[in-house]
C-alpha cells in the first residue's frame, strides 16, 4: 500500500516561503503546490485531505480532520480538524475548528501554542524549536530522491521567477520607449541624409533606441526645421545604425542593409 503525506512547510531562512505538496515515497512521485496560502485553492485542497503535517516557524504538528462521534459511537455531521503533537511519549491535542479557519497565521499560532504547551508540562526550559519526532526516523532513498526533485523544483521555479521579471522591465522599457514621440516634418532632409526617426521607422526600431545612442553612437548631425531640432544620418550614419541596431529582435532589414555603402 502506498505511503502518501500531504505537508506544509517553512522553508529555513525565507520568512515567507512554504512548501506546500503531497508526497508518495512507495510510488516515487511528488506533487508541489504552486498555490498560495490562504487562497481559494488552498482551503479546496485542505477540504480534500483527510490529514497533513505542518512544519512552521515555531512548531510543528500533525492535522487530522475528524467527525465527531455521538454517544452511539458512530461519527455524525461536519467534519472538524484537530492538531496532534506526540513528544517524549507523550500526545498533546488541540481543536482546530472548520477547514475555513485554516489560514496559515492560524497554523503558525497553533503551532507555536502546541510548542509552549509542551515546554511547560514536561519542564524544558530549552529555547527555540523543539526536535521533531520524525528527525530520529532513517530517511529513505525514496524519500531523499523525492526531496532532492523538490529542491530542483523551487530553483526552477525561482528561476522562471525572474525570467518573467525581465521579460516584465523589457516589456516596460518598450512602453516608455513609445511615449517619446518621434519628430514629424514634411520638410525633405538634405541630400544624402535621411531622418533618423524615418531610419527608424523603416526598420521598425523604437525611435528612442536609437535617439539615446545619437549622437554618441550614431553619426549624424541635427537640423532645425521650423524651429525644432531634427537628428539626421548620412551614409556613415546609417551604417552605425545597422551595426548597433542589427541584433535587436524587433530589427527589420531594409533593400540596402548592411548599409556598408558609405559614400
Amino acid at each position: 500500500m502506498s505511503r502518501l503525506e500531504n505537508y506544509i512547510e517553512h522553508i529555513r531562512g525565507m520568512e515567507d516561503r512554504y512548501r506546500i505538496g503531497s508526497l508518495n515515497s512507495e510510488e516515487n512521485k511528488i506533487e508541489a503546490k504552486t498555490f498560495a496560502p490562504d487562497s481559494a485553492e488552498w482551503f479546496e485542497w485542505l477540504a480534500s485531505l483527510k490529514a497533513f503535517r505542518f512544519v512552521g516557524k515555531q512548531g510543528s504538528f500533525t492535522a487530522r480532520q475528524e467527525r465527531i462521534v455521538g454517544t452511539d459511537k458512530k461519527q455524525k455531521g461536519e467534519s472538524y480538524w484537530y492538531a496532534y503533537r506526540k513528544f517524549k511519549g507523550h500526545q498533546f491535542k488541540r481543536y482546530l475548528g472548520a477547514n475555513n479557519k485554516l489560514a496559515l497565521d492560524y497554523l503558525e499560532e497553533t503551532a507555536r501554542i502546541i510548542e509552549e504547551t509542551i515546554k511547560q508540562k514536561l519542564g524544558i526550559s530549552t529555547e527555540g524549536k523543539l526536535p521533531n519526532s520524525s528527525s530520529s526516523k532513517q530517511v529513505t532513498p525514496n524519500e531523499k530522491l523525492l526531496l532532492r526533485r523538490l529542491e530542483k523544483q523551487e530553483q526552477e521555479i525561482a528561476h522562471l521567477r525572474a525570467h518573467i521579471q525581465e521579460l516584465e522591465a523589457q516589456f516596460q522599457l518598450g512602453e516608455d520607449s513609445k511615449k517619446k514621440a518621434l519628430p514629424k516634418t514634411d520638410t525633405a532632409a538634405p541630400e544624402g541624409f535621411t531622418y533618423l526617426s524615418d531610419f527608424c521607422a523603416l526598420h521598425h526600431v523604437p525611435y528612442q533606441a536609437a535617439d539615446d545612442l545619437f549622437p554618441r553612437a550614431i553619426h549624424g548631425q541635427k537640423i532645425k526645421v521650423r524651429g525644432r531640432n531634427h537628428p539626421v544620418i548620412g551614409p556613415k550614419g546609417r551604417r552605425d545604425f545597422w551595426v548597433q541596431m542589427h541584433r535587436r529582435a524587433d530589427f527589420v532589414s531594409c533593400d540596402n542593409c548592411p548599409h556598408e555603402n558609405m559614400t
